[in-house]
């Protein structure tokens, strides 16, 4: 959404509202609300470290000095992605969906996934 031009407070609201699991919105609007005490993003995600370790505050926090907040973010999404389907062992899946997208198929490609 920050890439659209919408105010993080704003999509805050429009994630924390509209998201399903109260457990969910409850953070999501706390950290909004946090904001617009005045705290800095970094500072609202550290008051909840069952769901946002230190790394993962002190990358927002040098996002936000260095005006990357938006690029760090998005490479903490891939990163975090990436690292999910290691976990889960969800690379051959994900592989395979994306070459099913109507962009790839007229390549080809050989992929080998070795434990």
């Amino acid at each position: 959404m920050m890439a659209a031009g919408i105010p993080m407070v704003q999509s805050l609201e429009i994630v924390g509202n509209g998201h399903e699991k109260p457990a969910m919105q409850k953070l999501v609007l706390d950290i909004k609300s946090t904001i617009e005490g005045g705290s800095t993003l970094h500072e609202a995600l550290a008051k909840h470290p069952l769901y946002f370790d230190d790394l993962f505050v002190n990358l927002v926090e040098a996002g936000e000095q260095a005006g990357a907040l938006e690029t760090l973010l998005d490479k903490i999404a891939t990163y975090k992605e990436k690292t999910e389907l290691i976990a889960s062992n969800g690379w051959q899946a994900e592989v395979d969906r994306r070459l099913a997208l109507d962009e790839y198929s007229k390549r080809r490609v050989r992929v080998e996934f070795r434990s």
